[in-house]
């Protein structure tokens, strides 16, 4: 049927022939490329710290917590989880048709009532969700001839690095696999013992010299209050003589002054009688 139509009617299939092969280049050059779709992953990480703490103790206070408060969000699939020095990491897998936007709020109200259980070494739960655009577009090695190692890390953390950062769309860069520099020392213990045996030594006598110090000048303090006491009774039994001396002179004279008055009045009476 369709070729006794094209037989009959040329002139129309030849121009939706043409219609289709136009619409097609138009389509075509207008059309971008999106070499990573997006995608809306059901998956949410969540990630806690515990400084100082072994893996151990961070599954027992912060992993197992954690997985058995995440159990009970909607739609959840599987929680997988792992627990390493100093922080944790619980993986949550939920079902293809869950609303992720809602599961994010639903986690961090889970988290918010879980907070408070924790120790104060624990640091505040972080949520992240996973998606595509975290995944890095471009990997790529970088070498540096006549350069060792440390030289080329060097020289792509600090130079190469800041480069393609500043380049116009590039979001992040980050270096994997450059080699860090670090000093390890072992100490004797032995020697440090005998260190600090020299030290504590060294600080007895410091002690006990200023315990000399204070046991002598304590010593002079108490000689010197002694000596005061004395000075003061010696004043205080020249003051008591001066004022007996004072006292006994007073009535001295007031004895006499009696006995002069009486002499007159004696005087008086026999010149009165005669």
């Amino acid at each position: 049927m369709i070729s006794k139509f094209s037989v009959k009617r040329p002139y129309t299939v030849i121009v939706g022939v043409i219609l289709v092969i136009v619409l097609g280049v138009v389509s075509f050059t207008r059309m971008t490329t999106d070499l990573l779709p997006d995608m809306n992953l059901p998956y949410a990480l969540v990630i806690t710290t515990d400084v100082g703490a072994s893996p151990e103790e961070v599954e027992t206070d912060v992993t197992a917590p954690v997985e058995a408060s995440m159990a009970t969000t909607s739609s959840i699939k599987n929680v997988s989880s792992v627990s390493y020095d100093n922080y944790s990491m619980v993986i949550l897998e939920y079902e293809q048709s869950a609303n992720m936007d809602s599961i994010l709020i639903e986690i961090q109200q889970k988290l918010d009532q879980l907070e408070g259980s924790f120790s104060d070494s624990v640091g505040k739960p972080m949520i992240m969700q996973i998606d595509p655009d975290m995944m890095p577009v471009m990997v790529a090695s970088a070498d540096v001839e006549g350069m060792d190692e440390s030289e080329v890390s060097s020289y792509v953390e600090n130079e190469f690095s800041p480069a393609l950062e500043s380049v116009e769309g590039v979001a992040s860069v980050s270096a994997t696999g450059v080699l860090e520099e670090s000093v390890q020392v072992t100490m004797d213990q032995e020697k440090i013992d005998a260190l600090n045996d020299k030290i504590q030594e060294k600080i007895e006598e410091q002690f006990a010299d200023a315990q000399k110090e204070l046991d002598d000048v304590k010593q002079q303090i108490q000689q010197e209050k002694e000596e005061a006491i004395r000075d003061i009774r010696r004043q205080v039994a020249v003051l008591s003589v001066d004022i007996a001396e004072k006292i006994i002179r007073h009535n001295l004279d007031k004895e006499q002054d009696q006995m002069e008055m009486i002499d007159r009045m004696l005087d008086e009476m026999l010149t009165a009688n005669r």
